[in-house]
């Protein structure tokens, strides 16, 4: 951009592929923790709402793409408010200029548990003097971020993750 101002293609194109790829797949993340966020604030928690699209009796939230389409109801709704909110369209997710940077979007898993969670060890924490820290090891299904099982995990000081 220094060189050319206007070429901002170009000054996307110098970053490594695997980072542009990157920024689309987070973007489509913000916009479904925003949708998921609506969803809980509106009460609807995380249970299957009537024709909403599911798997395993779990809901599947929206990660816009150029092949998108909105969910039936109210979840739809929510999905509308948040694409008009950034006024983006599903189409927007086609970028000719940067194919690698376009996606047909999916839809993914709004809740995930993880399997075989197991502690490895508890010990002192080195860091935070008179505090204890855990090793833990479980497994997630594709799609689904470890640091947000974590935080859950951490989040919740009556939980006893022993039993």
């Amino acid at each position: 951009l220094c060189s050319n101002g206007s070429d901002f293609a170009g000054a996307f194109r110098a970053l490594p592929t695997r980072l542009r790829f990157l920024f689309t797949h987070a973007y489509q993340a913000w916009l479904f923790n925003r949708v998921l966020k609506k969803r809980l604030d509106a009460g609807i928690g995380l249970q299957p709402v009537d024709g909403e699209p599911q798997e395993d009796n779990v809901p599947l939230g929206l990660l816009p793409g150029f092949e998108s389409s909105y969910s039936p109801g109210r979840i739809g709704q929510l999905e509308r408010e948040v694409m008009e909110e950034e006024e983006i369209s599903f189409a927007d997710f086609r970028v000719s200029a940067l194919k690698e940077c376009s996606s047909r979007g999916a839809r993914r898993k709004i809740a995930v548990k993880p399997e075989k969670l197991q502690i490895l060890e508890i010990s002192d924490d080195e860091i935070f003097e008179g505090k204890q820290c855990c090793t833990v090891r479980f497994e997630l299904e594709k799609g689904a971020y470890a640091t947000v099982v974590l935080r859950e995990l951490t989040k919740n000081p009556n939980l006893n993750l022993l039993n």
